[in-house]
């Protein structure tokens, strides 16, 4: 079958053990999308590491809203029922892209939001569960960006929803554990090489300054890695730069420290 295009796709891993953004496995990176593009968003849910039976779960959710008012109106907002997520997803059909557990998909008016005039805004995205016996999930969260690019203004904007999201205290004690904690970072095989099995690959724009990960390298064992700012100092040399380093905005770097 040829390629054809379709939607802007978005895929992402939601790893209900990881408290580490959200990342586009096209790209590496914190997840982007164009302004009035019709997009799909790719799920695929997991657990330290290994994607999951979905066969107990009786809803799928993704839903966006304004970065720093989580509490106010969703950007959108979509279920899927148990019914509809597709079980037989395996390591390979998830990294060749054929399949996900769930597959979302929104029209270029849903996508056409409100930047505040900006060219650029960012948005807080989650996405979550609820069992079959009526437990909820949140499955993975992080930031995601629209630009503007200028093509179909004349798209109608997307009224937002009135239904409330996590409160900021209920977002952060989910997804960011205090600076200090030592984490294990889930499915990191060393510190350098980039990519998501790589330190240098994670995305830190949403890790507070000195949050402190375990990584399990290959043939060294367990090392402590720090997000420190780049001016701070010591005495082991060993240090790597996170693929979202900038000098004005997240200038941090990783170092060793155990």
């Amino acid at each position: 079958m040829s390629l054809q295009l379709v939607r802007q796709g978005i895929r992402l891993r939601a790893d209900e053990r990881s408290r580490l953004p959200l990342l586009d496995a096209y790209t590496n990176a914190t997840p982007q999308g164009w302004l009035r593009a019709a997009t799909q968003f790719e799920i695929a849910l997991a657990r330290a590491g290994r994607l999951v039976d979905v066969g107990n779960l009786a809803s799928v959710t993704i839903e966006a809203s304004p970065y720093k008012n989580r509490n106010d109106s969703r950007i959108f907002s979509r279920t899927l029922a148990g019914a509809a997520l597709d079980n037989s997803v395996t390591e390979t059909t998830w990294a060749d892209g054929t399949h996900q557990h769930a597959l979302f998909s929104f029209n270029s008016t849903e996508m056409n939001v409100s930047l505040g005039g900006a060219a650029r805004a960012d948005f807080w995205l989650v996405v979550s569960a609820v069992t079959s016996s009526g437990n909820p999930l949140v499955c993975g969260a992080g930031r995601f960006t629209l630009v503007e690019d200028g093509a179909f203004a004349g798209v109608p904007v997307a009224p937002g929803s009135t239904a409330g999201l996590l409160t900021v205290a209920q977002a952060d004690e989910r997804y960011v554990r205090p600076a200090g904690a030592l984490n294990l970072a889930a499915g990191v095989t060393g510190p350098s090489g980039g990519g998501p099995t790589k330190l240098d690959g994670l995305a830190t724009t949403l890790l507070p300054t000195y949050y402190a990960l375990l990584v399990r390298e290959t043939g060294l064992g367990l090392t402590a890695w720090v997000l420190e700012p780049d001016g701070d100092s010591g005495a082991n040399a060993r240090s790597v730069v996170p693929v979202d380093h900038d000098p004005v905005s997240n200038a941090r770097t990783w170092r060793q420290r155990l």
